[in-house]
């Protein structure tokens, strides 16, 4: 269901579940997770938010710099038409695309919780996924007690049939000159985006950051992939999600100040 929510810096914006909104926001503008380890946004930058949810990415993309062309990839429609009205609220230029990006054109069944949609995917895993929900409420400081009554509420699943791209296809739609910074939280798909990406277009993408599960990816094996390809890697890792092996791994390219 869509609503309406202000966040803490008094911008009002769609979205569906509040806690998701607040630990969004928290992750984004407080903690300024996108802006890590020489990740920087300038005015007339080009931002694509993969995994976009209802667009916390792409709103903070669009408030801290100016004149930004922003491209937003999500699937699934319990929170694409938030994401959607927030870029038609808040005249962010660029496209909110209701498809997932992959390493191949095609359709595929999602897996969608209705109350923690941050955590659909292909590859959903409701046991696993319910033990990083205890894992990320014990970081929290939840009482043991409650942590499993919260973890395991909202753990319903739908599938939806979703359509599934991959960059280089929307590149040759969009014409991109380079892409600036390109965002990927995909819930164990990563590997599946940066296989979509074409040999030709890597050079045109000047810094990345990635949520990367340790269980589909190696870390070790990206970092070596990133820097065969011209970049810096930096690893870092949420202190509410120690425990769980998800990562966030930050890149830029050697020659990028």
């Amino acid at each position: 269901m869509d609503d309406l929510f202000t966040l803490p810096n008094g911008k009002v914006i769609h979205q569906v579940n509040p806690p998701e909104t607040a630990l969004q926001y928290r992750n984004l503008f407080q903690d300024r997770a996108l802006l890590r380890h020489g990740i920087a946004l300038e005015p007339g930058s080009t931002f694509v938010d993969v995994g976009a949810n209802v667009g916390l990415a792409s709103l903070f993309a669009h408030w801290h710099a100016k004149d930004l062309t922003i491209h937003a990839f999500e699937p699934s429609a319990l929170v694409f038409g938030p994401l959607e009205q927030n870029f038609r609220h808040h005249a962010i230029r660029g496209k909110a695309w209701p498809v997932a990006l992959g390493s191949a054109c095609c359709e595929r069944m999602l897996v969608s919780y209705p109350d923690k949609t941050a955590m659909s995917g292909f590859h959903a895993d409701h046991e696993r996924d319910l033990e990083i929900t205890r894992v990320f409420l014990t970081n929290s400081g939840f009482e043991e007690a409650d942590i499993e009554d919260f973890a395991i509420a909202g753990t319903e699943q739908r599938q939806e049939r979703v359509e599934v791209t991959t960059l280089s296809a929307v590149w040759e739609i969009t014409r991109f000159d380079r892409i600036d910074l390109l965002k990927i939280n995909v819930e164990r798909s990563e590997q599946e985006v940066m296989a979509g990406i074409e040999a030709r277009h890597w050079p045109a993408i000047r810094q990345l950051v990635l949520q990367v599960h340790e269980e589909v990816q190696s870390i070790a094996d990206l970092r070596s992939e990133l820097e065969a390809r011209g970049y810096r890697v930096a690893v870092s890792q949420d202190p509410l999600l120690a425990g769980t092996g998800i990562f966030e791994v930050h890149a830029r390219r050697r020659s990028a100040q």
